[in-house]
């Protein structure tokens, strides 16, 4: 049966140690609760310690239909960037390409990446002109070495590389004689012609510009409970803005859902609820939850060789619209927009937030905020003794809404209106000192309404994760299971556009304390599922949409490093503007049909993208390890 399969591929413990007997039974347990188990001639064989490229289960960009797919032009500002230090930045310039003006389409930009021997994950970002345009983090490398890719869509930013700037880069990495990973990195944008269809113009602001400083990251983090404040100056002409936040949390909060309400000496605290919140000008303009995004070396490193964590490579901003503000940004003078994390105790969010701005011909000629709704979220959270173990549940809801009246030059008005409402559960077991299980479930419901047009997205995280470690004189242990999903669906009216991403993932690794390259144990097996549906809101069934229907769906598995599974159809049209681009929407929405050879197309079937090549790889070693980008 498969279930005697499952245990048959469990390790055998007789030559371990009793703590790591105990573990072994663990994972084969989580294995089968979770319902990994296969027979095991079905299995490919497996590659640990090297494993498959690192990959993912969502579309490859579409691409405008004139295009065919192909840019008219590309600029490579970074080549083969060798990043060695903790505090290296890489500066690379740009210049417009000469062979295909402005305005374009499309601009996508690609960060490739090679590396190889033993790194941790890291994170890092990249800056054009001092605007943040990817946070991300890197995979943990193999002996013989991994290559990635990320495609990013900026083409709401399209506006910044019609001038000449730098491109700033920074990994924070360390290499010696154990951690031998050199990270190498190429970046490049594309550029595709918009063929007289092009886009809207938007001005591109950022709240402040990191790179002007040694340490860009230095620049943007918020630790503890402090928020950070910006004194911005929007120009008196616009008449649309919104603000795109780069959002990370690191060492205390990279586990944030995990935090205990008392923590040890040293621990992480502040209990198990986080949410992200803007004010401008003392006010409250925008609340979301963040996703519980979890880095290649996180929990347990081998969960994501090869299939990397939802979000983990590409971490996008989170959107908040501040139009119904517009009547005090617009007056001339400066404002303070503050970034906050709500219950950051002890650790670090790198937050980056840029202003994107639709202006006017004319300044506005006046405008009222009316707050509606605002306050601190109610938060419940206990901790207390259930039959020996401490159990820590938290429950939480959090409402806003904001109303706003723009007055424009030619006696014309502007209505707008944002609203939001968060609730929150989730339960944690600590089991014992090094074993936790943890459940929980995020939603969110944020709209905005223009002139009585509604745009509404509605969020749901799910996630389980039961994570144990083991440590005696002579080998350390970790294996976990991790069930989450990102589930987004986002109403334009009467159109829809759903997105499902769902992970699956076991592992247990053991290895010598006093050997790094003793590897006894590693195991994994995980699974993703992505699909996005798109069409009228009268045919939109949120619960069967996994099962029908969908224009794209991919599914790909993976046994100790090896794909075993990638199989899927693409046949996604975008005749509205909007569009999935990666893990997220790009676009503006039309009620009307744009036409037909500005439509964002996929150019052949969608692909697990997520792969491609870069510098020479770093030297070889032994087995990763996790906590880098934390």
């Amino acid at each position: 049966s498969s279930g005697l399969s499952a245990m048959l591929r469990c390790p055998r413990p007789s030559s371990w140690n009793r703590c790591d007997h105990f573990s072994v039974i663990l994972y084969c347990l989580a294995l089968l609760a979770a319902g990994f188990a296969e027979a095991s001639d079905t299995l490919a064989q497996g590659t640990f310690p090297n494993y498959d490229d690192p990959m993912v289960a969502q579309p490859s960009l579409p691409h405008p239909r004139a295009s065919g797919g192909a840019p008219c032009a590309k600029v490579t500002p970074i080549v083969d960037a060798q990043l060695v230090g903790y505090n290296q930045v890489v500066v690379g310039h740009y210049e417009p390409p000469s062979d295909c003006a402005a305005p374009w389409q499309q601009v996508v930009m690609e960060l490739s990446g090679a590396v190889a021997g033993v790194q941790f994950d890291r994170y890092g970002a990249v800056w054009f002109r001092g605007v943040e345009v990817l946070r991300t983090t890197t995979p943990e490398p193999s002996p013989s070495g991994i290559v990635w890719r990320v495609d990013k869509d900026l083409s709401d930013y399209a506006a910044i590389f019609k001038s000449p700037g730098n491109v700033t880069l920074m990994i924070p990495n360390v290499v010696d004689s154990t951690y031998t990973g050199v990270l190498h990195i190429n970046i490049t944008f594309s550029f595709f012609s918009s063929h007289g269809g092009g886009t809207t113009s938007l001005d591109v602001m950022p709240l402040r510009n990191p790179t002007i400083g040694a340490n860009p990251f230095g620049e943007i983090a918020v630790n503890g409970a402090v928020g950070q404040a910006n004194l911005v100056q929007v120009p008196r002409d616009t008449i649309d803005a919104r603000l795109d936040l780069y959002a990370s949390g690191h060492g205390c909060e990279e586990f944030w859902y995990t935090n205990s309400l008392n923590a040890s000496s040293g621990g992480c605290g502040g209990g198990a609820y986080r949410e992200i919140r803007v004010y401008v000008d003392g006010k409250l303009a925008g609340a979301q939850y963040p996703f519980p995004v979890i880095y290649t070396g996180g929990v347990n490193p081998l969960l994501w060789r090869p299939l990397t964590g939802i979000l983990s490579f590409d971490i996008p901003a989170y959107r908040f619209d501040l139009t119904p503000f517009l009547g005090w940004l617009t007056d001339g003078h400066q404002h303070n927009i503050t970034l906050a994390i709500v219950d950051n105790w002890h650790g670090t969010w790198y937050l980056d937030g840029v202003l994107v701005l639709r202006r006017d011909t004319e300044d506005v000629a006046g405008g009222s905020v009316d707050i509606v709704e605002e306050g601190p979220p109610s938060i419940e959270q206990t901790s207390q003794n259930e039959s020996g173990i401490m159990v820590q549940r938290m429950r939480s809801n959090s409402g806003f809404r904001v109303q706003g009246v723009l007055r424009l030059a030619n006696g014309s008005t502007i209505a707008s209106e944002v609203f939001s409402h968060l609730t929150a559960w989730s339960t944690n077991r600590f089991l014992s000192e090094n074993s936790q299980e943890t459940v929980g479930r995020w939603h969110g419901v944020v709209g905005s309404v223009r002139d009585g047009k509604v745009q509404t997205t509605v969020s749901n995280f799910p996630l389980e994760v039961k994570d144990f470690s083991a440590q005696d004189s002579a080998t350390f242990q970790l294996n976990a299971c991790v069930k989450y999903a990102r589930d987004i669906d986002s109403f334009y009216g009467d159109y829809v556009v759903a997105v499902r991403n769902e992970m699956k993932s076991c592992a247990v690794y053991n290895r010598s304390l006093t050997n790094r390259s003793q590897i006894n144990v590693q195991e994994g097996q995980s699974s993703e599922d992505f699909s996005i549906w798109a069409g009228p809101k009268a045919r939109f069934q949120p619960r069967t949409m996994m099962h029908c229907n969908q224009c794209y769906s991919r599914k790909l598995a993976s046994h100790d490093g090896a794909i075993v599974t990638n199989s899927g159809q693409s046949g996604c049209a975008w005749p509205h503007g909007v569009y999935v681009c990666g893990n997220e929407l790009c676009g503006s929405f039309s009620a009307k049909h744009v036409r037909s050879d500005t439509e964002m197309v996929q150019n052949g079937a969608g692909s697990a993208a997520g792969v491609g090549s870069a510098g020479g790889a770093g030297s070889a070693g032994g087995a990763g390890s996790a906590g880098g980008a934390g």
